[in-house]
C-alpha cells in the first residue's frame, strides 16, 4: 500500500505533537514535585532592631557599642522528612550581610515532602574551606577569606566600643573561622510553609555560654581558644526560628 506524501506528513506531525505533549507532561509533573523555599532573617540586639551605625548598650559589662559591619555564612542546608530521610540542598552556601537588618535567602527546586526538621551550618564545611577558588557567595571578593591556608571567615563583626568610664574609643574586630568552629543548628518544622523566618540576636554572640566583655576582649581573629568561645555562643540561641 502506497502512502501519499500528504498522509505521511500528517502522521509525522501527529507523532511530533504526541512527543511534545509527553515531554511537556513530564516537565509539568516534575515541577509539581518541586517547590521554592524562602528563609527570612532579621537581626536584633536584645529587643531592639539591629541597624549598622546605631549605638546600643554593651551586652556584657558597661558602656555602649556600635557595629559597622556584620556578616556570616550559613551553609549545607538539610531538610529531614518524617521518615528520617535527609535532603541536602546542593551548593547551599549563603552569605548573610547585615548592612540591612532583614535578609532573604531563596532556595529553588526543593522536592515536595513532609519535612519536620530543618538544619544548617554556621560556617563553611571543611572541603570548601580548603579552597578559596569559588564563585557566588563564596567568592573571595566578598571579603570573607583570609587565604588558602586558613580559609574563610565564618562570621565577621566589626565596630567600636565606648567604655562608660572614659572617652576612649576601642575598635571591635571579631573574625571567626577555622574548621572546628562550624556549628550545625537544627529546628523543628511545626507547620508546612513555603517560607520560614529566623531572628538573630547579636547579643547572644557575647552573652551566652561564654561572657565576652568588650573591655577585656575586643579583638578575636587567630586565637583558636577565643574563637571557640564565640562559636559556642552562636550555637546556643543566637538564631531562633520564629
Amino acid at each position: 500500500m502506497r502512502i501519499s506524501p500528504i498522509h505521511l506528513k500528517i502522521k509525522i506531525d501527529a507523532i511530533v505533537l504526541i512527543l511534545f505533549a509527553s515531554l511537556c507532561s513530564c516537565d509539568s509533573s516534575e515541577n509539581n514535585h518541586q517547590q521554592a523555599l524562602t528563609l527570612n532573617f532579621d537581626a536584633a540586639i536584645g529587643n531592639q532592631r539591629f541597624h549598622t551605625g546605631e549605638i546600643f548598650e554593651a551586652p556584657v559589662g558597661s558602656g555602649t557599642f556600635r557595629i559597622e559591619r556584620f556578616k556570616l555564612y550559613i551553609s549545607n542546608l538539610i531538610l529531614t522528612n518524617v521518615d528520617g530521610e535527609d535532603y541536602l540542598v546542593p551548593n547551599s552556601y549563603h552569605l548573610l550581610d547585615f548592612s540591612e537588618p532583614s535578609l532573604q535567602v531563596d532556595i529553588p527546586n526543593v522536592p515536595v515532602d513532609n519535612y519536620n526538621r530543618l538544619s544548617f551550618m554556621i560556617g563553611v564545611d571543611e572541603v570548601s574551606n580548603k579552597s578559596i577558588d569559588h564563585v557566588g557567595d563564596l567568592d573571595p571578593t566578598n571579603d570573607m577569606v583570609w587565604n588558602w591556608n586558613v580559609g574563610y571567615k565564618f562570621l565577621l563583626l566589626e565596630g567600636n566600643y565606648f567604655p562608660s568610664e572614659s572617652n576612649e574609643t576601642i575598635g571591635l574586630v571579631y573574625h571567626i573561622g577555622f574548621d572546628e568552629n562550624t556549628r550545625r543548628l537544627e529546628y523543628e518544622i511545626k507547620e508546612k510553609s513555603p517560607s520560614y523566618s529566623f531572628r538573630l540576636n547579636v547579643n547572644s554572640l557575647f552573652d551566652s555560654q561564654h561572657q565576652i566583655d568588650f573591655n577585656e576582649l575586643s579583638n578575636i581573629t587567630f586565637s583558636k581558644a577565643d574563637a571557640r568561645k564565640v562559636a559556642d555562643n552562636y550555637s546556643d540561641g543566637f538564631i531562633q526560628m520564629e
